[in-house]
């Protein structure tokens, strides 16, 4: 099943996502924006990662499907940066804490589009 390599991928992703945005948030910086900059850097990666060891991508039009997947992520980004903001501003929880509530959403979104993207069908697993 593709989800456990994509999973195995998106947990180091992950790892250096989520360093990045608690270095930041004790740092100072403010949820939203500390989730915009750690993000980033845990979707480049995943998508190098997981395009050549996890999906059957075919090698073409690399950095087409690189800048399509960040156009997304740029969206989802912005959607569970405020979702994180939300949930972390009206419940009191620590903004990391926070964070880890939303990954299991957008790790199965995340997988979705990079699956659409790469093999150009939807697999749910």
């Amino acid at each position: 099943m593709k989800i456990v390599g994509f999973g195995i991928v998106s947990v180091i992703g992950l790892a250096l996502d989520f360093g990045v945005f608690t270095s930041v948030v004790l740092l100072g910086g403010p949820p939203f924006l500390s989730n915009l900059v750690s993000a980033c850097c845990g979707v480049v990666f995943v998508f190098f990662v997981a395009l050549h060891a996890v999906f059957e991508d075919d090698g073409r039009y690399v950095w087409g499907k690189l800048a399509i997947y960040l156009t997304y992520q740029v969206l989802s980004i912005s959607l569970f940066s405020a979702a994180i903001a939300w949930v972390s501003a009206s419940s009191g929880i620590f903004p990391p804490f926070a964070k880890l509530m939303t990954t299991p959403f957008s790790f199965y979104t995340n997988f979705l589009f990079m699956g659409s993207l790469t093999e150009r069908r939807l697999r749910l697993y």
